[in-house]
C-alpha cells in the first residue's frame, strides 16, 4: 500500500496571509473529512472536553542583530 500525505501550511508575509496545500494521494472527500474531524477536535480542546495526548511544539526565535 502506498503511503499518502496531505500537508497544509499557513503563514504571513509583508504582502499578507497565505495558505498552501499539497495533496499526495487523498480524495477531496477524504480531505474534507479529516479537516472536519480536526475542526471538531480543536473546538473540543478549547471547550476543555479533551486534552491532546501528544503535544509537539517547535519554537523559532529571532536572532538579535547586534
Amino acid at each position: 500500500m502506498k503511503e499518502k500525505h496531505y500537508e497544509i501550511s499557513m503563514g504571513e508575509t509583508e504582502k499578507g496571509f497565505y495558505v498552501k496545500g499539497r495533496n499526495d494521494g487523498f480524495s477531496a472527500i477524504e480531505i474534507l473529512g479529516f479537516l472536519d474531524w480536526k475542526r471538531q477536535d480543536i473546538l473540543d480542546q478549547l471547550a476543555g472536553k479533551i486534552k491532546p495526548t501528544i503535544v509537539k511544539r517547535d519554537v523559532v526565535e529571532e536572532e538579535d542583530n547586534q
